[in-house]
């Protein structure tokens, strides 16, 4: 046992005694011992940043708040006589109270100042701690409540103040259940720091020490290993066995590591100055890694020599303690795994301090990064950073996703993970991992350690993201904050990935041994964090008419490289929106010496919501004006303060102004412009790309892009020819790329955040795509199929018929060209703001409904709709289709009066319609265009493609002009999708059709005038298999629908397709109702719930009115299955077993009229023990409409309202049934007035309803206002007029005799076979 370990156990035995004796100060103690136990805690993932936030303990045990820190105090303080009993009985005296300025962030990051009087200074505690009651007793926070509190529970405590509009949540410590936070971020100590050693200071007495001893660097590979060199490193810097010492007052003739400090100011050049300037470029990355890579060439190679200068941001942010007595080094153990993505580490990190989320547009979220996942590759060491809003199975998933992705796109296919516990213990992520076949392990229990891999990347990341912050903003304050720690990680990690491993012998970088290849980084491309960044004016940029006395760029802040594009392209943070974009046409000021002659107000914070909105104070600008009028003669004040309220160059102007926006610099007219010139695409694309970033809000995406930059040494490009120019030659197919991205990422992530960069459908928008080659989890946004027939191109590819999918993807192919449906084109040549959409194959076994033989292969090409922008793709979706009634209603008539039938099948449906706005897709997969390679080409659409989003309406709108307008079709008023033509009837579902009538040439003639109007179809012949419903017509005149395939496909999903599984002869058990089961245990996954719901839904809607009650009640309850909702559904498979060749039998009663069956269960689903359930107090209802003795409609509904008595459930119940039969009663009247034989023996179209209800019966026939029933009036009296017509005629039935009752709750066997037969003919 350590020595730490052992001091804590004997503060635990001191503490008990006097924690028996209730003494509440001893609690204090108790709270600091664990503190002190938490500081030796190794495993501490929490990020900081800043070098100003301390921990600060939370304890409603306190009397009082309570510091050891005297910077905490604000004002005098006063002695104190308390006396505190400590540990081990010591007693401390030392107390003074005194007033607490504490100043802690929300949980969306916005700093709040707290002043808590009264609190006790206690120097020996070396610990803060939080009273919650003293604090909340201090904030005078009671009108109209008590709003400054504390709130704690199993998992985190929230501090809530001002009434509870603001939040702090803290996470109970996961190893000693404490709530620790920190104080606000800032960087005073740094800045205090750097005084201290600045030139100014002539009296240094002890030299700073200039070595890495001490500094955590990314040398250190491994938490237990230190890295040593081989004699091929002797000309590469090594740190020295005693540490290098220097004065800085006294000149040496020894060779000494040079202090370059505030090396900006320097005038001369030399090689130490030069060595840290590419040390501040590559992320503050470690002299040993820089030297390397001079010694490779990839900088200049007299730097392999050079003396080592000293960072002063490295020294205050990598620190730490020294070692007390020297360690062995240890040879350096490669890891078991050899190849890229064999292993890989993973752990999470959080931040106390909230990170800003990257937006392209949009108005700024207030959601943050909290946390991010970190891969590391164990062969390659190379890393990956996935930043998340929050530590959701779900999201980390998608991280997953993204790193998964990467890894492809270099060609390595991930094998297994190694993980620290917590959220990859979750089953979601572990499935995952099931799912993709990858191995799994984790890191033993208080063992964190052997993880320590992602461990030390999470400490080493942190160090160089702390030291990049501390760097930028002790040179640009006002512009850089903590909250940009996300893109200084990500910066970090970049820079680690590329620069040289010491664990490799030939010294590459884990990239090049990550992806297998020896491509060297460009230093021209790496610029230090938070540097001013100078971004050309949008309508330069676009080559636009510019005043020519306007100021030609806006400085922005640099974030990084952007991961969508080109490495040259940056990502920039506009000051004054917070807004970011990728920009090309850019000069950088890496020595921040620009920040010296100008503040640059920054804006971002507040936009943001980091810093609360500050209004203009009168006094602060009647103080400027009387400094103003001091000095100049003004012809007014008021004058002058529209002067100080509208110039540009007051320092101090944004800030005041924080909560106003922006004034622009062009006229209204010019900024109407401006919408159309930022984006450099037409006005269309403005309201989706906003032009990215407005001017005063940021500068647009460039139109032409540089070939060259060019630069100093270092690749310096600072503005007004500081150390050189950019060129801005430009390159279109760079700046049409750049062009689409942008577009792309809008429409990417348009179910999210608008415009957020780092998610992963932005990083990858083709993550959907690849989610469906890859099969991945339904979260993300795909739509999956368990049809086994149904298969997506890499699944096709790998079935043992892949030939016969070839031939139908060359067949759909020969067609598409055949039709002229596109054309090659180059991707230079496609117009700005367009996007090259992905190309999806789906292809699919058409099989005999009842034999189940494949009778077809087809392959169908499809463009990623999920891409694509309402408003520039499409505009409207909605695409009408026929009702089942209406083909129910065409079998009925066909069975009745012996029709003849034809089937038809349109070739190409949807190409067949011409475009509705120009679309361009990638070369699909499996397709190889001689001379056109995938990366320089795409295609340019013409006609209406399957995919798009208003696919489906373009060819709708198409079809119906030719049927009315060319071909005298007759649509009826009641059915879009059925239309009639002399004595013909049909029936449109998309691109299947049915016709039917009594004359089979007047059927021909139709089919030959559809040919010459130019579309083209298929015959099926008869009536046969239609919408997966098999359809056949016996010789007795009836016709019989069934569904067996889709039967079979439950069985299978349920592993029930053997003999020997057990049949039931009901659907649902007779004696029991579910309801949610609260209290049960969850299901057991063993089938995929959802998916069987979904197909059983279909089977009852298409054939099985037997199976409407079971479904609906299984179905309620997808969202949280229990243990007895997948036994409902297994007893309900039982029986579909049993009953698989059965359906719907059509055998018509000629000349009986229309007749509708109403029942409803009055409060059936009621469960005392689910008394939270409102669904339980809800009754159900059921109908079936039946015209010349063949069921036409069918349907089990759980009522929305919630009816007070049986006579209210059954009339809302007859009010709904008759909504859906009005309409069939019009059509049919519609159909006899076009001479169709309809019910010929009446005159008009009756409806005889039958109800058993004698309450509801009253209430519809006799029109009389109730006091009890009034509230029925509007809602359920729709159909009154057809009663008082007489159209509709309501009679009495027994309920004995009310076949809709197997529609409402589970029967018994008995009565199931009864109402079976009259309603389904068997």
């Amino acid at each position: 046992m350590t020595r730490r370990g052992i001091r804590l156990q004997s503060v635990n035995a001191a503490l008990t005694p006097s924690l028996k004796r209730g003494t509440g100060i001893v609690v204090l103690f108790a709270m600091i011992a664990i503190a002190m136990k938490a500081e030796t805690d190794k495993h501490d993932n929490s990020a900081r940043f800043d070098t100003d936030s301390k921990a600060i303990g939370i304890d409603n045990r306190c009397s009082a708040c309570i510091s050891h820190d005297i910077t905490d105090f604000v004002g005098e303080l006063r002695d104190s006589h308390r006396r505190i009993k400590g540990i081990g009985g010591i007693l401390t005296s030392k107390i003074k109270t005194g007033t607490i300025k504490w100043s802690w962030e929300d949980d969306q990051g916005v700093i709040h100042n707290f002043i808590i009087p009264n609190s006790y200074y206690v120097p020996d505690t070396k610990v803060r701690l939080l009273s919650t009651q003293h604090w909340a007793q201090t904030q005078k926070d009671t009108k109209p409540k008590q709003g400054t509190k504390g709130i704690t529970n199993a998992n985190n405590i929230t501090l809530e103040w001002k009434q509870g509009k603001y939040k702090r949540t803290i996470s109970l410590g996961r190893e000693n259940n404490v709530a620790t936070f920190y104080l606000a971020p800032g960087y005073k100590k740094f800045k205090a720091f750097c005084t201290e050693i600045g030139p100014s200071s002539q009296n240094d007495i002890d030299p700073i020490l200039a070595c890495e001893t001490g500094i955590v660097s990314d040398e250190d590979e491994s938490p237990e290993t230190q890295v040593g060199f081989t004699d091929k490193d002797k000309d590469v810097w090594k740190p020295a066995t005693e540490p290098q010492q220097f004065d800085l007052n006294v000149s040496s003739d020894e060779e000494t590591a040079e202090m370059v400090d505030n090396e900006e100011d320097r005038q001369t050049v030399t090689d130490a100055s030069l060595l840290l300037k590419y040390h501040h470029k590559f992320g503050h990355m470690s002299f040993t890694k820089l030297q390397l890579m001079a010694k490779i060439g990839v900088l200049p190679k007299r730097l392999t020599k050079c003396n080592i200068p000293t960072c002063s941001a490295c020294m205050f942010a990598k620190a730490t303690k020294r070692a007390w007595r020297g360690k062995p080094s240890k040879a350096y153990i490669p890891p078991i795994a050899k190849q890229p993505g064999e292993l890989v580490s993973v752990d999470m990190m959080v931040s106390p301090t909230p990170g800003l989320v990257a937006q392209i547009t949009g108005t700024l979220t207030k959601q943050r990064y909290k946390y991010a996942t970190v891969y590391v590759d164990q062969p390659t060491r190379i890393g990956y950073i996935y930043l998340q809003k929050s530590a959701t199975a779900e999201e980390t998933i998608k991280g997953k996703i993204a790193f998964e992705m990467y890894a492809k796109s270099n060609g390595v296919q991930i094998q297994a993970y190694h993980a620290d516990n917590g959220i990859f213990r979750a089953n979601k992520w572990v499935a995952e991992c099931k799912r993709a076949k990858q191995n799994l392990s984790f890191a033993g229990v208080n063992a964190h350690y052997t993880n320590g891999l992602s461990e030390k990347r999470i400490r080493d990341l942190q160090d160089q993201a702390r030291t990049m912050l501390i760097h930028a903003n002790h040179r640009w304050p006002k512009c850089i904050s903590t909250n940009l720690w996300p893109y200084a990680m990500r910066m970090a990690n970049d820079a680690i990935n590329n620069a040289p491993s010491l664990q490799n012998k030939a010294r590459k970088t884990p990239l090049q041994l990550f992806s297998n290849t020896n491509v060297h980084p460009n230093m021209k491309h790496y610029m230090p964090f938070g540097c001013p960044a100078y971004v050309l004016d949008a309508k330069l940029q676009s080559n636009l008419p510019f005043h020519k006395w306007k100021t030609r760029s806006k400085v922005g802040i640099y974030l990084g490289r952007s991961p969508q594009h080109s490495k040259n392209v940056a990502l920039i943070l506009d000051r004054t929106t917070g807004l970011i974009s990728p920009q090309f046409h850019i000069a950088f000021d890496q020595s921040f010496s620009t920040t010296k002659q100008d503040y640059f107000d920054s804006m971002w914070q507040t936009k943001a919501g980091f810093n609360e909105p500050k209004k203009v104070k009168e006094k602060i600008i009647t103080k400027a004006i009387a400094r103003i009028l001091a000095n100049r003669n003004v012809q007014t004040a008021e004058t002058l303060k529209e002067d100080l309220q509208s110039s540009e160059g007051a320092n101090k102007r944004a800030h005041d102004q924080i909560d106003q926006p922006p004034d622009r610099e062009t006229t209204q007219s010019e900024g109407a412009n401006n919408n159309k010139t930022l984006t450099g695409t037409p006005e269309i694309h403005a309201k989706h790309v906003q032009t990215l970033q407005r001017v005063g809000n940021a500068n647009p995406l460039p139109e032409r892009a540089p070939q060259t930059n060019t630069d100093n040494e270092i690749g310096m490009t600072i503005p007004n020819d500081i150390n050189g120019r950019v060129n801005l030659t430009s390159n279109s197919s760079q700046s049409h790329l750049i062009e689409a991205m942008h577009t792309e990422i809008l429409a990417c992530t348009s179910q999210g955040i608008p415009g957020e960069i780092f998610c992963l459908e932005a990083l990858y928008p083709e993550s959907s795509l690849e989610a469906m080659e890859m099969d991945r989890d339904p979260f993300l946004a795909y739509k999956a199929t368990a049809d086994p027939d149904t298969l997506y191109h890499h699944q096709a590819m790998k079935a043992p018929d892949r030939d016969k999918f070839l031939l139908a993807m060359q067949k759909e192919i020969d067609d598409q060209m055949k039709h002229g449906n596109f054309t090659l084109m180059l991707r230079s040549e496609v117009p700005l703001g367009e996007i090259i959409l992905p190309a999806v194959w789906q292809c699919k076994r058409k099989r005999d409904i009842l034999t189940r033989l494949i009778k077809k292969y087809k392959a169908r090409l499809n463009v990623d709709g999920s891409k694509t922008i309402k408003g520039i793709h499409y505009e409207q979706t909605y695409s009408p289709v026929a009702s089942w009634n209406s083909i129910r209603l065409l079998l009925t008539m066909t069975a009745v009066h012996n029709w003849h039938t034809k089937q038809l099948d349109y070739v190409q449906a949807y190409a067949q319609a011409p475009i509705e706005k120009t679309l361009y897709m990638q070369i699909p997969r499996g397709i190889q265009i001689p001379g056109a390679n995938k990366d320089e080409y795409c295609l340019k659409l013409h006609n209406n493609v399957y995919g798009a989003k208003n696919a489906g309406r373009t060819w709708n709108k198409f079809l119906m002009n030719k049927l009315i307008n060319e071909l005298g079709f007759k649509q009826s008023q009641y059915d879009e999708c059925v239309l009639y033509r002399g004595t013909t009837m049909y029936v449109l579902y998309t691109d299947d059709s049915l016709l039917a009538g009594p004359n089979e040439k007047e059927i021909d003639q139709i089919i030959v005038d559809l040919r010459k109007a130019k579309l083209e179809l298929t015959i099926e012949g008869d009536l046969q298999d239609f919408l997966g419903v098999n359809i056949e017509r016996k010789s007795d005149g009836t016709i019989h629908l069934t569904q067996p395939q889709l039967i079979d496909q439950i069985l299978e999903d349920l592993k029930m397709t053997k003999d020997n599984v057990t049949t039931r002869l009901t659907p649902a058990k007779s004696s029991q109702i579910l309801s949610r089961h609260t209290e049960s245990e969850s299901f057991d996954n063993s089938f995929n719930y959802r998916s069987v719901i979904g197909k059983l839904n279909y089977l009852e809607r298409g054939s099985r009115s037997d199976i409407s009650y079971a479904v609906h009640q299984c179905a309620r309850f997808t969202t949280d299955p229990k243990k007895e909702h997948g036994e409902a559904v297994r007893w309900l498979a039982r029986y579909l077993k049993g009953t698989k060749d059965k359906g719907t039998i059509l055998r018509p009663n000629k000349g009986e009229n229309m007749v509708v069956y109403v029942d409803a269960d009055f409060a059936g689903n009621f469960d005392s023990k689910e008394t939270q359930d409102i669904d339980t107090a809800r009754s159900r209802h059921g109908y079936i409409i039946i015209y010349e003795g063949c069921p036409i409609s069918w349907k089990s509904q759980l009522q929305g309202e919630i009816s007070l008595s049986s006579t209210e459930s059954e009339y809302t119940a007859l009010s709904y049934a008759l909504r859906e039969t009005i309409p069939i009663m019009e059509m049919l009247k519609e159909m006899k007035q076009l001479g169709f034989p309809v019910a010929s023996n009446t005159p008009t179209i009756k409806c005889k309803v039958f109800e058993d209800n004698s309450g509801a019966l009253e209430i519809a026939t006799n029109h009389k206002i109730r006091p009890r029933t009034k509230h029925l009036n509007v809602k359920l009296h729709h159909f009154r007029d057809y009663v008082t017509r007489g159209e509709i005629i309501i009679k009495k039935i027994g309920t004995l005799d009310q076949a809709a009752d197997y529609l409402t709750k589970p029967v018994n066997q008995q009565i199931l076979e009864k109402l079976r037969k009259i309603i389904m003919g068997w």
